[in-house]
C-alpha cells in the first residue's frame, strides 16, 4: 500500500472530502492548492500531525509541478476549472486552465523518475454524450462529448492512456456522474441539488434553467471518495471505470422528492438566460465494472442522500 500521497485541488469540494476520509487512514498527505490554508485548513493541519502537510503551488507551473509529484506514489489529481456550461464561454482558456495544467503535471512526472499511479475524476456525464437508447452507458460505449468540459476531460484520458503506455505513469480514470452532497452558491452553474436547497434554505424560490426533463445519475460525495480511495488499490497500467448509482432522476423528479421531504410545495423561476441545450438529455451509468473489479458500490440513495442534506442544512 502506497504511503505518500498527494491531492491535487485540494480545497475543491471532492479534494476538501478526500482529505477528511484520508485522515483516518495511514498515509503521509499532501495537499496541493493555489493558495496558503485558510483557518479552517489550518486547523485541519494542525488537528492530524505529522501526516498531512500543504504545498502551495500552481500546475501552470512547470517547476511547480515537480515540486509536487517529487516521492508521491499516489496523486489524486482533481484540480479542475469551469463547468460543463461556463467551459464553452471560452476554448483556448478552457484548454489552458485544465489540459495544460494535466500536461505539466504528466511531463514533471516523466522528468522525476518515478512511475506514480495518477487517479483522475473524469465526467461519467460529459464525456459519453446524447445515448438514443436510453441504456446504461458502460464504459464500452462510444465517446462523444458534446461541450468543450467533456472534450477537455476525454483529452485528458488519453493523454494519461498514452503516458502509462510509454511507462511514464500508471493511471485510473474515474468517470463519475453528477455528484452532490455540499450546499451550492445559488449563482452556480452546475449542481442543481446544492443550488436548489441552499436557495430553500434562504426562503428564495429555486432556479430552473435547460430542460427539467433531463436525466442525470446523481450520486453523493461520500460514496465518490469511497471510490476515489479504492481505485489506490487498482493494479493496472491504465483503466477506467464509471462511477455512478445506475439510477436516472430528472429535474421534476428531484423537486419532487425534495417537496415530499419537506411535505411542502417549493417556489420556483424559470433562469431563461442561460442556454442549456448543449447539456445532454440522458446520462445514467453502469458501474457494475467498478463493482467487480474495485468492490465499489454506492450506499446512499437519491432519496436518502438529498434527506440527509435537507436535514443537515435547514
Amino acid at each position: 500500500m502506497a504511503t505518500n500521497i498527494c491531492v491535487t485541488g485540494a480545497t475543491g469540494l471532492i479534494g476538501s472530502a478526500l482529505l477528511d476520509d484520508l485522515a483516518s487512514r495511514d498515509f503521509n498527505v499532501t495537499a496541493v492548492a493555489r493558495t496558503l490554508p485558510l483557518q479552517s485548513e489550518q486547523n485541519f493541519l494542525a488537528s492530524n500531525g505529522d501526516k498531512f502537510s500543504w504545498l502551495q503551488g500552481d500546475l501552470n507551473s512547470y517547476s511547480d509541478c515537480l515540486d509536487i509529484v517529487n516521492q508521491q506514489e499516489v496523486i489524486f489529481h482533481l484540480a479542475q476549472k469551469n463547468s460543463p456550461l461556463t467551459s464553452d464561454l471560452d476554448w483556448p482558456s478552457d484548454a489552458l486552465l485544465n489540459i495544460i495544467p494535466t500536461l505539466n503535471l504528466i511531463k514533471a512526472i516523466k522528468e522525476s523518475g518515478n512511475v506514480p499511479h495518477l487517479i483522475y475524476p473524469s465526467s461519467g456525464g460529459a464525456v459519453y454524450g446524447s445515448v438514443k437508447n436510453k441504456m446504461l452507458i458502460s464504459e464500452a460505449n462510444i465517446c462523444f462529448p458534446q461541450n468543450s468540459y467533456g472534450i477537455q476531460k476525454l483529452t485528458a484520458e488519453n493523454y494519461l492512456r498514452l503516458a502509462a503506455q510509454r511507462g511514464i505513469l500508471r493511471a485510473t480514470v474515474l468517470r463519475i456522474s453528477n455528484v452532490y452532497g455540499w450546499l451550492l452558491s445559488p449563482s452556480r452553474k452546475q449542481g442543481f441539488i446544492g443550488t436548489a436547497i441552499n436557495q430553500i434554505k434562504s426562503c428564495k424560490p429555486i432556479r430552473l434553467f435547460g430542460n427539467p426533463d433531463n436525466v442525470r445519475d446523481y450520486v453523493y460525495k461520500d460514496d465518490v471518495t469511497k471510490a476515489l480511495l479504492l481505485s489506490i488499490t487498482s493494479d493496472q497500467d491504465f483503466e477506467i471505470f464509471n462511477i455512478g448509482t445506475g439510477v436516472g432522476t430528472s429535474v421534476n423528479q428531484l423537486i419532487q422528492i425534495i417537496e415530499k421531504i419537506l411535505n411542502r410545495k417549493v417556489a420556483i423561476y424559470r433562469d431563461d438566460s442561460i442556454d442549456g441545450e448543449n447539456l445532454t438529455d440522458w446520462c445514467v451509468l453502469d458501474a457494475s465494472k467498478a463493482k467487480k473489479l474495485l468492490n465499489w458500490e454506492p450506499d446512499v440513495s437519491i432519496v436518502s442522500g438529498v434527506k440527509k442534506m435537507i436535514e443537515n442544512c435547514l
